[in-house]
Parts: C-alpha cells; sequence; structure tokens
C-alpha cells in the first residue's frame, strides 16, 4: 500500500506538540515517501530529475518539522522565531546536501543503474542516510531553544564512552 501525505498530520504551529511516537512517525513517512519516489523511478514514472526534486522536497520538510518538534521539545514558547528558525535550518541542510544529493542523481543514472534495472536497496540505504540527519536537526533545535544559562547533561552512548583513544572523540 502506498501512503500518501494524508498518513502524516499535519504539524500545528498554532498549538505545536512533541513526542517520541511523532518523531518515529515522521521518520517512518519519510522513509515511506522515499520508497514511493524510488518505485516511480524505478517504474519510469518520473527522471532522475525530478526524483531529485522530489525527494528534495521531502527532506526539506522533514527538517522543517524536526527542528519545530526539537524547539517545541526544549520548551520554549517563542513560536514566531521557532517558524523563522525552521524554514533557516531546513533551507541551510537542503543547500548543504545538495553538494551530496547532485552527484547521488548522477549515481542513478550510473552505478545504481544496471542492465536488470535499478538496485533500489542501494538506493534506499543511501536515501535513509539523508534522512537519518533529522535526528542532529532535532537535536540542535532543542538545544537552541532553551534558556542559555540551562545547563543539558547530555548522555554518550557506548560508542563515544569507548572510544576515548580515537581521534576526534
Amino acid at each position: 500500500m502506498i501512503a500518501s501525505k494524508a498518513a502524516l498530520p499535519e504539524f500545528d504551529y498554532e498549538e505545536p506538540t512533541y513526542s517520541q511516537a511523532g518523531f518515529d512517525a515522521l521518520v517512518a513517512f519519510m522513509r515511506q515517501e522515499s520508497r514511493n519516489i524510488t518505485q516511480r523511478l524505478v517504474n519510469g514514472e518520473i527522471s532522475a530529475d525530478d526524483w531529485y526534486q522530489q525527494f528534495s522536497n521531502e527532506l526539506y520538510e522533514g527538517h522543517l518539522r524536526a527542528f519545530s518538534m526539537g524547539w517545541i521539545h526544549s520548551g520554549s514558547d517563542d513560536l514566531e522565531s521557532m517558524e523563522v528558525r525552521a524554514a533557516l535550518r531546513a533551507r541551510e541542510m537542503l543547500d548543504h546536501e545538495s553538494q551530496f544529493l547532485l552527484p547521488f542523481v548522477d549515481d542513478l543514472e550510473g552505478r545504481y543503474l544496471t542492465d536488470d534495472g535499478y538496485l533500489t536497496r542501494r538506493i534506499m540505504w543511501r536515501m535513509g542516510l539523508y534522512i537519518k540527519r533529522i535526528r542532529g536537526t532535532f537535536n540542535e533545535a532543542f538545544v537552541d531553544g532553551t534558556p542559555d544559562l540551562m545547563e543539558i547533561y547530555w548522555r554518550l552512548s557506548a560508542t563515544e564512552l569507548h572510544c576515548e583513544k580515537m581521534p576526534g572523540t
């Protein structure tokens, strides 16, 4: 079954809320939309350039919502600032990702296209890397939305805790 935009509730900027379930739904929705976009490419319904436009739009919307959710989760009630910052952050992320997405489009018509058709799993795996970045956007918004003097205790995962001798940690 193909998901539609109706599968994800509109984000209410007048009375925004955050829940982990809502964030998880956003990620799941983005994954499904990515599958839909890729399937349209594989079926010959859209070109690689159309794929790029549609996936870019999904990424923009995902970062926009993730930032808004992180801002709300921080407890900030400055909704006007949130809307502006969310749009700026989403645009910034898309601008940054363009340098990687454009070569991805070339790969769609190169290494991801074989005589037997597209290598859909590889395309989806790579798209998933872009989708995972919305977690960082959420976290940045959470920190940006907290009061300046608030202390934040960040819990590290097992990876960060055991890698103290590795460069960059």
